[in-house]
């Protein structure tokens, strides 16, 4: 992709149809201006001809929403975030890519952005997989910049309170600033 080793590479985490337009089950997810924010942020990376890696999230439940074989429509990239020709697309079961060694996410980020890339994370959920491939990034040694306004998070039941809901934009940014907070150079 005429990458060099000082590339950051951008890491498009569950931006799928059944994340960014959800089920009404799911609830409102936070970050409305979400697609339009994201095809901004590819844009600039595929001018620069910087490395893109899109992850989708594949669940293991048959009923659920993101099951490849079961839900296509669901799982698929939402078109704000479609990845283009030569972008690698991974299909994860996990909240982060990188525990998965048939995946070689850590390998692939070196091989397309040099051994100390930086890693640029997009995407969905910022409580969850985001959190997750965030925290995995940064133990590997990897530079993490996570852009909170191109990520969207669901809200969630208070744990103290059953009863209660968080609301989506709450807990975005009470995910975004566990990241912010808790890592060198995010």
């Amino acid at each position: 992709m005429g990458s060099t080793s000082e590339d950051p590479v951008l890491l498009v985490i569950d931006l799928q149809a059944g994340l960014v337009d959800p089920p009404a089950e799911a609830g409102p997810r936070s970050t409305p201006n979400l697609t339009t924010n994201v095809p901004k942020i590819l844009d600039h990376f595929r001018q620069q001809k910087w490395p893109v890696i899109h992850i989708n999230h594949d669940d293991f439940d048959p009923e659920h929403h993101l099951n490849k074989d079961r839900y296509p429509v669901a799982f698929a990239p939402h078109a704000c975030s479609a990845p283009i020709e030569g972008e690698p697309m991974l299909h994860k079961q996990t909240g982060s890519a990188f525990v998965d060694p048939k995946l070689g996410l850590a390998d692939k980020i070196s091989s397309l952005g040099g051994p100390n890339a930086d890693v640029v994370i997009i995407g969905m959920d910022g409580a969850q997989c985001v959190n997750d491939n965030t925290r995995s990034a940064n133990d590997l040694g990897f530079k993490v910049t996570v852009i909170a306004d191109a990520c969207a998070t669901f809200g969630m039941e208070d744990y103290r309170d059953p009863t209660r809901q968080i609301g989506a934009e709450e807990t975005h940014t009470a995910a975004i600033s566990i990241l912010k907070n808790g890592f060198r150079g995010l």
